[in-house]
């Protein structure tokens, strides 16, 4: 996948909602992944996700590439929302666990 602006992204509301939305997938997988079970679109940690990929817009520096930044976005979002609720979960806090 060739690299976008995420710099336009930034700025127009309507090409986020569209960016968001093509990459629903990937952050879903990416959530799943983290929190080693099957979600879907109705699961906290998928919101949790999608603000943290939503967020990773916001923060990317455009060095590198964008969907691994997204993705430790995503987990370390998906990590603080396990502490902050206590909840027990599979997932591993080890880096070497890492998707």
């Amino acid at each position: 996948m060739p690299e976008v602006d995420l710099e336009e992204i930034k700025k127009n509301d309507t090409l986020r909602g569209s960016f968001l939305e093509e990459h629903r997938l990937f952050v879903l997988k990416t959530a799943s992944s983290v929190c080693k079970k099957h979600l879907d679109f109705s699961f906290d940690e998928y919101s949790v996700a999608l603000s943290a990929f939503n967020e990773a817009i916001d923060r990317y520096d455009q060095r590198g590439n964008f969907l691994p930044f997204a993705a430790r976005v995503i987990r370390t979002r998906l990590i603080d929302f396990f502490r902050a609720n206590g909840k027990e979960n599979t997932l591993s806090l080890d880096e070497d666990d890492e998707t």
